[in-house]
């Protein structure tokens, strides 16, 4: 039983977007949101209370244009982005003067980042909300869109479509999308050993501050031994046991 070229080709860019899609969203409702104020204004974020419609004011007490803001919420969750007028204006920068203002909704998915921008004459800002299912969507995109692209270019250039001509586009998709998610796969091996790098010194260092503090409380120790010297022996506490100590 044999598929036409562009139906393996399908089948394998298929299974590569599967593959790129990423983990299901955690069970836990709660959710970390960071949100980029890009709109050149200071803005205000409030949480919208689902039954009485209350505005509860979530910074403190605003967030300054370039400044990012972080607030643990849970999924379901809706906010308004606010426009402040401008301290020696007075005003705002929508229509009319009018501040202008945009909402978000806490979704399923981690790593949400919500960018508020200036909108195209628009009433409100624009609101591009991303996360860690959409981010994966598009990388998935671009990669496969490119495998595609050759996939289709490499048939179309084949006057004689036989099983030796299919199997070799196919080969080249299968190809393509090998070495891409790859790459992917090194930079993300890269990232992670580079962020356990960072841990190990930040240990490094707290571990030896924590030591040369005299005056810190300390923790119930890891062993204790002795210590022999001129004047005879003394009692030493091992609190931390690491190479670095």
């Amino acid at each position: 039983f044999l598929l036409p070229a562009m139906e393996y080709c399908r089948l394998l860019l298929g299974l590569a977007a599967l593959f790129w899609a990423g983990a299901e969203a955690k069970t836990l409702e709660e959710r970390k949101i960071q949100v980029m104020n890009e709109s050149g204004v200071k803005v205000q974020i409030h949480w919208i209370n689902p039954t009485t419609k209350e505005r509860v004011l979530q910074t403190d007490p605003h967030l300054f244009n370039g400044a990012s803001f972080n607030l643990n919420s849970f999924r379901t969750h809706h906010f308004e982005v606010r426009e402040l007028p401008g301290a020696r204006s007075g005003v705002c920068g929508g229509p009319e003067q009018q501040c202008r203002v945009g909402y978000y909704t806490v979704n399923d998915n981690d790593d949400q980042v919500v960018f508020v921008r200036p909108g195209d004459g628009e009433d409100g800002f624009e609101m591009v909300h991303t996360d860690n299912k959409r981010m994966a969507r598009e990388s998935a995109t671009e990669l496969l869109s490119e495998c595609q692209r050759k996939a289709i270019k490499a048939i179309s250039t084949t006057e004689d479509m036989g099983p030796d001509a299919a199997k070799e586009a196919i080969s080249s998709v299968v190809s393509c999308v090998e070495n891409s998610i790859s790459a992917e796969l090194m930079k993300s091996s890269e990232e992670i050993s580079f962020q356990k790098n960072i841990r190990t010194k930040m240990g490094d260092l707290l571990e030896n501050y924590t030591c040369a503090d005299e005056d810190l409380e300390t923790t119930k120790a890891e062993d204790t031994t002795f210590w022999q010297h001129d004047n005879g022996y003394s009692d030493v506490h091992i609190m931390i046991d690491r190479p670095a100590s």
